[in-house]
């Protein structure tokens, strides 16, 4: 087939190699920045450095918390654990992140491999890690998306050929996908179930027969799935007392702008330049000369699958925020399975011109993605080396209060990548900071039902009241702000901080003399003082 094909590149040719740098220079963009703009991030790198040290028997807030062990995230928070104990734990998720992007990439290309799509559209898988879910920090999520990848292969490949060798791997990597996340582990399943059965029903005769008697791979991590929730949800329900988030639809006309810019990017904080790159990667198919084949819908299915999921699912559901956003990671590689190879005597004689411009377009917008996010990690490092001036002037071990008036980066033109950042030093100081992640019930390290904190999610420097939020627990309050703050910040407060290091919109306030509670084992006591 390859030798019908002259357009397809040689795994020797300079595009081969470039693309292998490019994919290089993706896993760059991780490393710009020491601590990188996501908003997220921070909280991840929290919890695997409370998981370290109650594993080590060495956390100073033992008595706080519990470990969970139900919980579909142990793929992620797993593979950062062993790497916490050899470097910092930031370090530690830029591995792993650097790590899954490679793999994502690498098994995209397979899976299209697989498909008998087009290998020049392999361009396509390297800039869609670095859209909505890259933004938001959805760590675990991230980490999941190569063994979504992983699991649609097996699975595609046992529907082809049902051997026990093909389902026992298949159904493994389905077991390993709902240990990584749960939502990603449904849209595994609905994308290879959807798969199994055009493909077991083009085997004509009695397909439905033969569709049950071979389904085991899918059915037992279905099980699997059902019984993890149910305890889960059982073991949680103390928590979900304390709140729940509601179903949001967010069905609008504008679903369709925000999902070329969640592809790449993030629509809260949309780019010109992100655009441009997106529409040209969507041409540039059709001006390689390459068409969707209606007579082969398994090529088309996950594409389908993603435009339902982007249009028609809730933004909020399951009490998980930003639901449907996340899947745009799919929607670019989705596109790139549609289209099957052809032979250059298929296109059209007006086509015959326009190969040259689809590649300019696919390697151009790739390169315009990575320059972008490139870009934004650089002035967001120069921006962000104020916070290392507070965070050194903080002695280990304390509790601290985080207090953001404005979360917004303006040099690398980002809307909230500090809204979690003071929670780094809860990594890497052996820390507590509220808000804290340990607060919602799928974590892996999460409070104890009765020692649940006051601040919850959606504290903000300008709902804040002393009166309201208690400050005995904290040492320091860490606030950032890019205005004066108001002289009323701490009214009400029994014991008034103050200001004792400040560094570009950061300032420390520490409670001196007022006795704030101070952790040194698993047993609190009045600090000494």
């Amino acid at each position: 087939m390859a030798g019908a094909l002259p357009n397809t590149p040689s795994r020797n040719s300079f595009m081969h190699w470039l693309f292998l740098a490019s994919l290089l220079w993706g896993i760059a963009v991780f490393w710009i920045a020491p601590r990188p703009p996501l908003i997220d991030l921070p909280q991840h790198a929290g919890q695997v450095a409370l998981l370290r040290d109650l594993v080590a028997g060495v956390s100073p807030w033992s008595d706080l918390f519990r470990l969970n062990f139900w919980t579909p995230y142990l793929i992620g928070y797993g593979l950062a654990l062993p790497l916490s104990f050899i470097m910092p734990v930031g370090a530690a998720l830029q591995v792993v992140l650097s790590a899954a992007y490679a793999a994502f990439v690498l098994l995209g290309t397979r899976l299209r491999a697989h498909f008998g799509a087009d290998p020049r559209l392999d361009w396509l898988f390297i800039p869609v890690f670095f859209g909505f879910a890259y933004s938001w920090g959805f760590y675990t999520f991230l980490v999941s998306t190569p063994v979504v990848i992983l699991f649609v292969l097996a699975m595609d490949r046992y529907a082809q050929r049902r051997t026990v060798q093909g389902g026992v791997a298949a159904m493994l990597v389905g077991l390993a996908l709902l240990l990584s996340h749960g939502l990603a582990f449904v849209f595994g399943i609905i994308v290879s179930g959807c798969l199994y059965t055009v493909r077991v029903h083009a085997g004509g005769g009695a397909w439905v027969k033969r569709w049950l008697r071979g389904a085991w791979p899918l059915v037992v991590p279905g099980i699997a799935c059902v019984l993890l929730y149910l305890v889960s949800i059982r073991i949680q329900s103390e928590y979900w007392t304390h709140g729940k988030l509601q179903v949001f639809w967010d069905i609008s006309v504008m679903r369709l702008p925000r999902l070329l810019a969640n592809a790449i990017g993030d629509y809260y904080t949309p780019k010109l330049v992100l655009g441009v790159a997106v529409l040209a990667m969507l041409a540039a198919p059709w001006l390689l000369g390459l068409r969707i084949d209606r007579r082969h819908p398994a090529t088309w299915i996950p594409l389908a699958i993603v435009l339902f999921i982007q249009f028609l699912v809730p933004s909020t559901m399951i009490s998980t925020a930003y639901v449907y956003q996340r899947f745009a990671v799919f929607f670019l590689p989705a596109y790139a399975l549609a289209f099957l190879m052809r032979p250059a005597s298929a296109a059209a004689p007006r086509t015959r011109a326009l190969p040259k411009l689809g590649t300019m377009a696919l390697v151009g917008g790739v390169w315009l993605a990575l320059g972008c996010h490139s870009l934004e990690m650089w002035r967001f490092a120069k921006e962000a080396r104020d916070f290392e001036t507070v965070l050194a002037a903080m002695e280990p071990k304390q509790r601290i209060l985080a207090l953001t008036f404005d979360d917004r980066s303006e040099q690398a033109n980002l809307d909230l990548p500090y809204r979690h950042y003071a929670t780094w030093y809860q990594a890497d100081k052996q820390g507590l900071v509220d808000f804290n992640f340990a607060w919602f019930p799928p974590q892996m390290v999460r409070f104890q039902p009765d020692r649940l904190p006051a601040v919850r999610e959606g504290i903000r420097g300008h709902n804040f009241s002393a009166r309201k939020y208690p400050l005995d627990p904290y040492r320091y309050i860490v606030v950032r702000h890019t205005a004066p703050l108001p002289a009323t910040l701490f009214d009400g407060a029994d014991c008034a901080p103050r200001a004792v290091a400040k560094e570009g919109s950061w300032t420390l306030f520490e409670r001196a003399g007022c006795q704030p509670v101070q952790h040194d084992g698993a047993r609190a006591r009045p600090a000494q003082g």
